[in-house]
């Protein structure tokens, strides 16, 4: 299964890595770069990284070599939306893809 969704991981999304907060709490991101992945639209509740239940709308598959974190936010059709969770499915203990909930 996991073979076949890597093949599948070809659509082009933005990430804006976060670098720090301002005083007022607003986010500071760094350099964009654009990375691939699937895309999912699937509304789910999944916790935070603060452990608060959010909802998320769509799954973003990427490569488990992705650099991105719980604090970044990516752009996606269009649209700035935080990062609200991430899981990662490993693969001969390395991670193979993450889930990026959105």
């Amino acid at each position: 299964m996991y073979e076949s969704l890597k093949e599948w991981i070809d659509v082009p999304v933005t990430v804006k890595p976060f670098v720090k907060r301002t005083a007022t709490g607003d986010k500071v991101f760094g350099d964009s770069y654009t990375v691939l992945c699937y895309p999912q639209g699937e509304v789910n509740i999944v916790r935070n990284w603060q452990g608060v239940e959010v909802v998320s709308h769509n799954h973003l598959y990427v490569d488990g070599n992705t650099q991105i974190t719980k604090l970044d936010n990516v752009v996606f059709e269009n649209e700035d939306l935080p990062v609200q969770a991430i899981s990662t499915f490993y693969r001969d203990g390395k991670p193979d893809i993450k889930v990026v909930y959105v």
